[in-house]
């Protein structure tokens, strides 16, 4: 979670400025990425990097924990969401990362849930 927390911070700063790489992630319809959405975006990734990163810190807290689980179920949700009913993403690098990130992060919280939190 630290690291993946580190990237999101990364994302955060790169949407403040640019719309490079969001426009890459949402490809299909690329016209559609704003400055405004992007900073948006930015926005809300910074408080999933941050709500990770007490997760990281505190780890056996329940609440954090299931707090970080939740983000990640949203995470995938949108993106899904974005490629498979709004269409405006494709199957390609930048929307990879993000899926595979999320993703795996969410098995891996769902997988090691009983372990951290002493359930």
């Amino acid at each position: 979670m630290g690291f993946v927390s580190f990237l999101a911070f990364f994302n955060t700063a790169q949407n403040l400025v640019s719309t490079k790489l969001t426009k890459q992630v949402y490809s299909r319809r690329p016209i559609e990425v704003t400055p405004l959405s992007a900073r948006t975006f930015g926005v809300w990734t910074f408080l999933s990097a941050v709500l990770r990163a007490y997760t990281a810190y505190d780890i056996t807290n329940k609440s954090l924990y299931d707090l970080s689980l939740i983000s990640y179920v949203v995470v995938v949700l949108h993106f899904t969401s974005e490629l498979f009913i709004f269409k405006t993403a494709k199957l390609q690098r930048g929307l990879l990362a993000p899926l595979i990130v999320g993703s795996s992060s969410l098995i891996w919280m769902i997988q090691q849930r009983d372990h951290y939190l002493g359930l």
